[in-house]
């Protein structure tokens, strides 16, 4: 099976997509990653088109199961933070200053 979107199964509007991430450097296999996606085909198609720009700039996360909370957040305010007030996402002054 090549990248794409799959139905899946006889649910109605749950999609399977499929993103290629290239050989892996350690074994020389095929690396791929699945995600289920609820919705219209149309939204599914708009989804794979997100995921695959996140894949070519570098930022899509295939495994965080082993992150720390500092890799989190930092990956989450590369991602998800632009939208936020840089007031929100200023550092805090110090609580001895005060």
């Amino acid at each position: 099976m090549s990248e794409g979107i799959y139905k899946r199964g006889k649910q109605k509007d749950v999609w399977s997509i499929k993103i290629a991430l290239g050989l892996d450097e350690e074994t020389g296999k095929y690396k791929e990653k699945w995600y289920t996606f609820k919705g219209t085909k149309k939204e599914a198609e708009q989804e794979r088109r997100r995921l695959l720009h996140e894949r070519d700039k570098g930022t899509l996360v295939t495994d965080p199961s082993n992150w720390t909370l500092a890799q989190f957040l930092g990956h989450w305010l590369d991602t998800q933070g632009w939208f936020m007030d840089r007031v929100t996402v200023a550092p805090w002054p110090d609580s001895d200053s005060a």
